[in-house]
């Protein structure tokens, strides 16, 4: 009996490319989904995280344990595929982080804070424009050398995301390409950002200057962030469509008050123990002694 002979090409076209494309073509939808359903930026960059570390984690599982049939098909996933997905997660971790540190200042403030950030991301470029130049001009001469993981070394460069750097899920520069590729998308958003402020820079602070009140929040923060909250569960405001920044901006505006890192606040008040609301239970007793007092 012949023993069947596999195919190198075709064993990466059907089984590499293909689980690639079903992930890929799943994730897309999910993130469109989230683009669809969540108007707070935030709160979307952080639901496309979640997304998309699940699927790199669904890749990375099929590549570790499917051995590549040749070193070429090994180059392929390390150089393009793995960063195309990855970049997406870097995006977002960009916007998520540069986003919940906005001030809350007027366009002028705005206008320097993505200025500051967009001048890191170009360090970037500049500080590996050896690689860049080899990633811009889609150079093939060293991809044995920085795409084989076998190869990888701290010699050449190691500039791997969080959690994967990982012997059998890591080359010398996949993480490196795939930053190239997130943080241009980082960038078009955030010049996106400052061209809106720049068409009208006096109207942040006019409309803070309207909507500014004589009452001046007096609570600690942390329960001003439970009310944000609230309402934003409760769906209130237009018709549930109001994300959590366009809540917290306006109370900011409204009650005088600066919320500080709220998303972090947020976190801290998910950790505790009981889950409840301290505030609210507080809220909610005082409210019903005021009736059963108001009906004396």
């Amino acid at each position: 009996m012949k023993k069947k002979i596999i195919n190198a090409k075709n064993y990466f076209e059907k089984n590499v490319k293909n689980i690639y494309a079903k992930i890929i073509g799943d994730l897309e939808k999910d993130l469109k989904k989230v683009d669809l359903t969540n108007p707070d930026v935030i709160i979307k960059a952080e639901k496309s995280i979640a997304i998309i570390d699940a699927s790199i984690n669904e890749l990375r599982k099929f590549v570790t344990a499917n051995p590549f049939n040749s070193k070429q098909d090994e180059i392929d996933f390390f150089k393009k595929m793995k960063p195309e997905i990855v970049s997406k997660l870097i995006y977002f971790v960009c916007i998520f982080d540069i986003e919940r540190k906005r001030p809350k200042g007027g366009a002028k403030e705005k206008i320097l804070y993505f200025d500051a950030e967009i001048k890191k991301f170009q360090d970037y470029y500049n500080d590996n424009h050896v690689f860049y130049q080899y990633f811009k001009g889609g150079e093939t001469y060293s991809d044995k050398q920085y795409f084989l993981r076998k190869n990888k070394t701290i010699r050449i460069h190691i500039d791997c995301y969080g959690s994967y750097m990982d012997d059998d899920f890591a080359a010398n520069l996949d993480t490196t390409f795939a930053k190239f590729m997130g943080y241009k998308l980082a960038i078009e958003y955030f010049q996106k950002e400052i061209e809106k402020f720049s068409l009208n820079p006096n109207e942040n602070q006019q409309q803070i200057n309207v909507n500014r009140s004589n009452l001046t929040w007096t609570g600690t923060k942390v329960e001003a962030t439970e009310i944000v909250y609230a309402l934003h569960a409760c769906g209130v405001f237009n018709h549930g469509k109001a994300g959590i920044k366009e809540i917290a901006d306006k109370f900011q505006v409204a009650f005088n008050i600066d919320l500080g890192d709220y998303y972090h606040t947020f976190s801290e008040i998910k950790k505790r123990k009981n889950g409840i609301p301290k505030f609210l239970t507080f809220a909610t007793a005082k409210l019903l002694a005021f009736i059963k007092d108001s009906e004396k």
